[in-house]
């Protein structure tokens, strides 16, 4: 049993990995101030990767973004500890599960587990929580579209047309925490099952 403990822990924190590459990461709606019309997307990690490799259809964006003289906006100033906090909880995600499959191969003690399933969903809510706030000063129109575009008549006009309506994590930070709980309760579940199992190695010792 402790062998199956050790093998379905490990294949549970390997889930991590597809789950931050693979599902849903990021949602936006762009929309205009003229007509009620816009763009809305969903892109996963892989997405992204796809773009900047130019193997996907908004590898032009990209494409445009290299070429030009691209900086970091200065309007992000406001939402940046907020942006780096989201990336850091992502990191400690990634730690975590690298964490338990490492622990799963070399050992059966569960409380390291249990922490490191606590620290990962602590992190993931952490992530979500950062990441919403900063959103909401985008989606707000506190930083607008022509705060992030480069100075100009044209990128002052096209920045005044079109507004981001919504942007926020896409789903795939329920794929994370739903596995952080699996594996704090597949933890419970073997707490619960071995609870008699040492009592009865004791009265076996004594009658032999």
């Amino acid at each position: 049993m402790r062998y199956l403990y050790r093998i379905v822990n490990a294949l549970l924190a390997a889930v991590v990995f597809p789950v931050i590459l693979l599902m849903d990461f990021i949602y936006f709606r762009i929309g205009t101030t003229v007509v009620e019309a816009g763009l809305h997307e969903t892109l996963s990690v892989k997405d992204i990767i796809d773009i900047i490799r130019g193997e996907h259809y908004f590898s032009f964006i990209y494409d445009g973004v290299k070429s030009s003289s691209f900086s970091w906006p200065e309007a992000f100033d406001l939402i940046n500890g907020r942006l780096i906090a989201s990336g850091v909880a992502l990191v400690v995600v990634i730690i975590a599960a690298i964490f338990i499959i490492i622990w799963s191969i070399c050992s059966d003690k569960r409380i390291p587990v249990i922490a490191a399933s606590v620290a990962g969903l602590i992190a993931t809510i952490v992530m979500v929580t950062c990441f919403k706030s900063a959103a909401s000063v985008i989606t707000t129109g506190v930083i607008g579209v022509k705060d992030v575009l480069s100075s100009g008549i044209l990128t002052s006009i096209l920045g005044s047309l079109i507004k981001i309506e919504a942007i926020s994590l896409a789903g795939f930070q329920n794929g994370l925490i739903f596995t952080f709980i699996f594996l704090l309760v597949w933890t419970a579940s073997f707490y619960i099952i071995e609870i008699g199992e040492p009592k009865e190695e004791k009265l076996t010792g004594k009658k032999h």
